[in-house]
């Protein structure tokens, strides 16, 4: 409303108050008068028109990513895809190429069955590795 010129200040406190919030500035919530008000709001709305948004979305996690790892010692790194494009890297401990790893999703599986999923559009590697993580 101030366009956060006010930070969390007594300004905001007192806006925050105004439209039914009450508690520390920071850490706000809705009055029970509130709340009794967003209820009556929300079942007169039609039904969501899609999925949920999900926010923040979901970031990726390592698993999903290529790995190197070395067959002497074992160590292991995980390969950006920007430099995934020139290959494995060197184990800094050995000085040998270390060996690029297959990353573990459900199609690299010994149980995948293509024929059974997706029957009709075939979904992108990518949407299935987001589908289960």
């Amino acid at each position: 409303m101030d366009d956060c010129f006010s930070g969390h200040g007594d300004d905001f406190k007192g806006i925050a108050q105004t439209v039914g919030l009450e508690g520390p500035a920071r850490m706000a919530h809705a009055t029970e008068e509130l709340t009794v008000k967003l209820m009556m709001i929300s079942q007169e709305l039609e039904p969501y028109p899609h999925q949920a948004i999900v926010f923040p979305p979901p970031r990726p996690s390592n698993v999903s990513r290529s790995k190197a790892k070395c067959a002497q010692c074992g160590y292991e790194v995980t390969l950006l895809k920007k430099w995934a494009s020139y290959g494995a890297p060197i184990c800094p401990k050995d000085n040998i190429r270390m060996q690029e790893a297959v990353p573990e999703t459900i199609e690299n599986t010994a149980d995948y069955d293509s024929e059974s999923v997706g029957k009709g559009a075939k979904q992108s590697p990518d949407e299935i590795r987001r589908a289960i993580s």
